[in-house]
């Protein structure tokens, strides 16, 4: 066992449910029953993989590492003869003292290291590839010229050159960036790419934000911690997720992912559950909600934003107005809400939060 907690998949998306893998194990055909919380997890990994697009043996990998790192026990499948699946576990073992060797909790810890996996399989996988496919092709006699002076001892090395499949990890360490990017807050080994760290830095100077401590990616105002601060209440937690709480004997279904809690320094007793999840605002979205019993508001990205969401650039680029929006569950009144926000306006210039849902306090 890696951790000292167990965890469920809950903690990378509270959203997915049971009945939801379920129902994907069965419409892709994949003899997987969920038993225990390795084999839950190994199914969340499935239906994640599945999501950005990996194929079935990557996929099914990735669900073996995933249950093996997450619960102490992988669900293996039989795809060591296609990934050298033993130096693997060792790269990621490495990667998860890393990883334990900083000081953030041991929640943000577990996600950290199901980020590391995926992007491991995202982007560096062929490194792990057993070599299993022949290919056989005639060249003319000036590509076959061309083709011997590509860098490499050998036509595979050759070859894999000009895949461009030589390429290491990278991380914030590797930046030029580097410098400016710690001292905004951002972890050096928070796994991106060289393009990442220019609009990250170029984005958080234009609009004074910065990485917010102990987050899962989450960047702020510079001036956040003048409004909020964190809170560890689980208590308030469960309450604002309606952990415990069935209407018609179901869980009500909330957009959650890289969640964080703060409690207000303008009102007292005002709780905001932020959440920035990969989901599209849509009419199913916002009927899921009219069972929820606390109001929901869509926040500013100038003031609280997750650093995935302004990887594409250019800096200041706008959003689709329905994509990649980052949302507040508040047991806040909205003259509360309206207090705070004419407060941050007053200073910021920010109108932070905008009304998506009224609570329904019949519920």
């Amino acid at each position: 066992m890696f951790w000292k907690n167990e965890y469920d998949y809950s903690i990378i998306n509270e959203s997915v449910t049971d009945e939801i893998l379920n129902e994907f194990l069965k419409e892709n055909g994949i003899s997987l029953q969920i038993v225990d919380n390795s084999t839950r997890w190994c199914a969340f990994a499935q239906c994640y993989a599945h999501e950005h697009s990996f194929d079935v043996v990557k996929a099914t990998s990735f669900a073996y590492m995933v249950s093996l790192f997450m619960t102490g026990m992988g669900i293996s499948a039989g795809t060591e003869m296609y990934f050298k699946e033993e130096q693997l576990e060792y790269d990621l073992l490495e990667k998860l003292n890393e990883i334990k060797s900083n000081e953030s909790s041991e929640e943000i810890q577990v996600k950290e290291m199901f980020k590391c996996i995926f992007l491991t399989y995202q982007r560096d996988i062929s490194k792990y590839e057993y070599s299993t496919e022949r290919l056989s092709l005639r060249l003319t006699p000036s590509e076959m010229e061309k083709f011997q002076h590509v860098n490499g001892k050998n036509n595979k090395e050759k070859f894999k050159r000009l895949l461009n499949e030589d390429k290491k990890m990278f991380s914030v360490k590797d930046s030029e960036y580097k410098k400016e990017l710690v001292k905004l807050g951002f972890s050096e080994r928070l796994l991106c790419s060289p393009e990442n760290c220019k609009i990250w830095v170029e984005h958080c100077e234009k609009y004074n934000m910065k990485f917010l401590k102990g987050s899962y990616g989450t960047i702020v105002h510079k001036n956040f911690n003048k409004y909020f601060k964190n809170s560890k209440s689980n208590k308030i937690r469960d309450q604002l997720t309606c952990k415990d709480k069935l209407v018609n004997g179901e869980k009500i279904e909330l957009p959650l992912d890289h969640t964080n809690l703060f409690n207000s320094k303008l009102e007292e007793n005002v709780y905001i559950l932020t959440s920035s999840p990969y989901a599209t605002l849509n009419a199913n979205l916002i009927n899921n909600l009219k069972n929820y019993p606390y109001d929901v508001y869509v926040i500013h990205p100038n003031f609280l934003d997750y650093h995935a969401f302004v990887d594409e650039g250019p800096v200041g680029k706008l959003r689709p107005p329905l994509k990649e929006v980052n949302y507040a569950f508040t047991n806040a009144s909205p003259e509360q809400i309206l207090n705070i926000n004419i407060a941050i306006y007053d200073d910021l210039g920010i109108f932070v939060f905008q009304l998506l849902s009224e609570g329904n306090k019949n519920i």
